[in-house]
């Protein structure tokens, strides 16, 4: 039964299963480090029956909250990149922006509705063969053909300047690619990270840790654009990603407690699951 069908005398109980569903989702984040999106937008569809575009809103502002302290701790660790972050937010934020602002243009024809539903769902897919890539261990590399022998050539030898150690060329692709990553995440709210992540391993040689800690700082940047966006067109629930958020901050803290009982080819595997589970979802939906 959708939560949304629920009669007005159960409306009471809506708040608690609000923030139980978050403490479910920052669960699952903290054990498996996807994003929020890809199990947010699931269950505003499906459980709480709201509209496409007004899940996208409200899984965006839930995103943005969560990932505040994330970014933090990150920073804190040392687990970021400030010049892959620069490269990113060069290219994501104006595609972040035209996604958000495209879908919040359209939002009350059905057929705009229809198609960033079907459009999720490919994300996802995507998502999913990424995760599957990364538990058959294939790494593709897209860095053979990328010369950096102007690895500094816009360096500043008195030091304050930002010293490039990555090519012209490589900076490039990685605006390109930042801008279609953006644009999705704009109109979606899904794959900030189970799609920038891949690509700064693969493009910008960082490390796991690296990657992840870049791209959730990247992720908050661009969830806030898209949050701000929605709600100016009033197309996100704003008590719905509060509550949920409440309940992620203790779901993430015991998720991550569990992922140490995990080997890391297992948690892949439970990435799968999650993922796919959240595509079956997406399909039994009929908004």
């Amino acid at each position: 039964m959708l939560l949304s069908s629920l009669p007005p005398s159960h409306h009471i109980a809506m708040p608690f299963l609000r923030v139980l569903a978050g403490a479910v989702i920052g669960f699952c984040v903290g054990l498996t480090s996807i994003g929020g999106g890809l199990l947010v937008i699931p269950f505003l569809t499906v459980g709480l029956g709201l509209p496409p575009t007004i899940a996208v809103g409200t899984a965006s502002l839930y995103t943005f909250l969560t990932k505040i302290f994330a970014t933090f701790r990150h920073a804190r660790l040392g687990n970021f990149d400030r010049q892959v972050f620069l490269i990113f937010c060069l290219g994501s934020v104006p595609g972040t922006f035209l996604g958000s602002t495209l879908v919040s243009e359209y939002a009350a024809d059905a057929r705009s509705q229809f198609m960033l539903r079907w459009l999720t769902i490919a994300v996802m897919v995507g998502s999913l063969i990424v995760a599957m890539l990364n538990i058959s261990g294939s790494k593709p590399s897209v860095t053979s053909d990328v010369d950096d022998d102007d690895g500094d050539a816009n360096g500043d030898e008195g030091g304050h300047s930002l010293q490039w150690s990555h090519g012209w060329k490589r900076r490039l692709i990685g605006c390109a690619l930042a801008f279609g990553i953006g644009l999705i995440v704009g109109a979606t709210a899904v794959g900030a990270g189970v799609i920038s992540i891949p690509t700064m391993i693969s493009l910008f040689q960082l490390s796991a840790r690296e990657a992840v800690g870049t791209s959730t700082s990247v992720g908050l940047v661009l969830t806030l654009i898209s949050s701000i966006v929605y709600s100016k067109t009033q197309l996100l629930d704003l008590n719905t990603a509060l509550l949920m958020a409440v309940g992620s901050l203790v779901g993430v803290f015991f998720g991550s407690r569990a992922a140490a009982q995990f080997c890391d080819r297992t948690l892949r595997k439970i990435v799968v699951g999650i993922i796919s589970l959240s595509i079956m979802l997406m399909l039994v939906s009929r908004k």
